[in-house]
């Protein structure tokens, strides 16, 4: 329940992100999107425009003469696993670095100290901090700066899912129903691209468009 509700803060965390985006240059899905659709070698080619008004995803397939109106259109940021623990890379970054702080500085200390007589070896200095005593300046900053670092969690892999329906018409007039599933890869670029699978009829295809 926790990691569900963790994927679900960390989709809504992604959203957050790309709606400044989509206050620069529109809505994720908004714009011509260029393409073809088919069975293998069999292609068509797809001409679609999407536009949101802040509430609804409208649009047509192939706009023209016979224009097909895009029905029940959403996009939905899906994640794809757990939160990754972005922390936890930097966690054992901060103890790695605490311990060789310690380290380095009873390195130091000791090297000084031989000089002196005092003869201690190099991991006496990390001794008091695993046995709860005051540790040395350079260790216990790396461990504090690791425990926390390791406690936090970073964003879930998000998929940008996208549906979209509409009716067509076949040569003899029949109509056609078009379902469409697919989502958005590289949402980041301007020429993000949009593929799935394309139903049309009876007939399965793939379909890849590009945002032009």
């Amino acid at each position: 329940m926790r990691k569900s509700t963790l994927g679900l803060i960390a989709a809504l965390t992604c959203l957050a992100l790309v709606l400044p985006l989509a206050a620069q240059e529109g809505f994720p899905l908004k714009g011509t999107w260029l393409g073809d659709w088919g069975e293998g070698a069999n292609r068509n080619q797809v001409f679609v425009v999407f536009d949101w008004d802040g509430k609804v995803i409208s649009g047509s397939i192939n706009p023209g003469t016979e224009t097909i109106a895009v029905k029940n259109a959403s996009l939905v940021p899906t994640p794809t696993g757990p939160p990754a623990a972005a922390g936890a890379a930097a966690g054992g970054g901060g103890r790695a670095a605490g311990g060789g702080g310690g380290g380095g500085g009873a390195r130091a200390a000791g090297g000084a100290a031989p000089a002196a007589g005092a003869g201690a070896p190099a991991g006496a200095a990390g001794a008091p901090a695993q046995a709860g005593a005051t540790p040395p300046a350079g260790g216990g900053a790396g461990a504090r700066a690791g425990n926390g670092a390791g406690a936090s969690v970073g964003p879930a892999p998000v998929d940008w899912v996208v549906h979209f329906e509409g009716d067509g018409k076949d040569a003899k007039g029949a109509t056609v129903h078009y379902v469409v599933d697919g989502k958005i890869e590289n949402i980041g670029l301007y020429n993000r691209s949009l593929s799935g699978t394309w139903v049309s009829g009876t007939t399965k295809g793939t379909f890849k468009l590009v945002r032009q």
